[in-house]
């Protein structure tokens, strides 16, 4: 869809980002990978209508993940007490209090398993989890990086600011404010740059601060210009998660048509439906 490469697209800027390929030259470069044509015959589609990312791929399975997946490893890191298993199991008990207090649906248990740093993982750290569940934790991580991480210390304030900006860039998705997603999706891609930069300066191998190229498909999101809320995976994703709970057995018989029942029951027992009043 566009002209970035794996080798320039930590450097592209929002102008670089408005110059995409004619539908010639998108389809050209498809079918040069070996693809089937499939829609692409169709007339009069442009890349921008053929390929288009979406937040829950780009942000919530990835980009954010990274993001939290990194800042609640320095965060863990920063706690008091003995093994990275124990501090974790320290910064869990703290979340599930704030899930509490601020009444979270969409709960994530956080492990070293989840951030990628258990005995069998490898690569940089990141949160696993359903989309819904990181997309909640990405506004509780401000929180938890306010409280832990000391302003005074540069690279704290660093991975701060860091939090700051991925709570301001959920924000402004949730409240379909293109400007406002626009600045903070800008802010977010860049200060994540910089904490990169910093940790191959202090060791060029490490990969705690790793920036993998849908970074540049987040910051193509943040440009947009319309609510990306609209998108049908992102909606798609969240009425399954729906349907997931209401369809979750706790006993009894297990066949298609008493599980359907049961979930239109549910839904019917937790939608609030208008009241009647009489002569009205």
């Amino acid at each position: 869809m566009c002209h970035a490469t794996p080798q320039n697209y930590k450097i592209q800027m929002p102008n670089d980002r408005l110059h995409v390929k004619t539908k010639a030259t998108f389809v050209s470069d498809v079918l040069a990978m070996g693809t089937k044509k499939c829609f692409l015959n169709l007339p009069d589609l442009a890349p921008a209508m053929l390929v288009c990312p979406d937040w829950l791929h780009t942000m919530d399975q990835l980009t954010g993940a990274d993001i939290c997946g990194m800042l609640l490893t320095e965060i863990a890191c920063n706690l008091e007490g003995g093994s990275f298993n124990t501090k974790v199991s320290i910064l869990w008990t703290e979340v599930k209090q704030l899930y509490a207090e601020l009444k979270v649906g969409c709960k994530l248990a956080l492990t070293p398993e989840i951030l990628s740093k258990g005995k069998e993982s490898r690569g940089p750290p990141t949160l696993k989890g359903p989309s819904a569940q990181i997309r909640h934790f990405a506004l509780l991580l401000l929180v938890l990086a306010e409280k832990h991480l000391d302003s005074r210390v540069p690279h704290q304030l660093a991975c701060q600011k860091l939090a700051r900006y991925l709570a301001q860039t959920y924000e402004a998705m949730e409240t379909h404010e293109p400007q406002a997603l626009q600045k903070a999706g800008l802010k977010m891609a860049k200060q994540y740059d910089e904490l990169e930069k910093e940790a191959l300066r202090l060791d060029p191998d490490t990969t705690n601060r790793h920036i993998m190229p849908k970074i540049h498909l987040c910051q193509r999101l943040c440009e947009i210009g319309v609510p990306v809320k609209d998108f049908g995976t992102y909606k798609d994703e969240t009425m399954g998660g729906t349907l997931a709970k209401k369809f979750r057995r706790r006993g009894g018989e297990d066949n298609p048509s008493h599980n359907a029942s049961e979930v239109l029951h549910r839904w019917k027992c937790s939608t609030a439906f208008p009241t009647l009043r009489p002569g009205g």
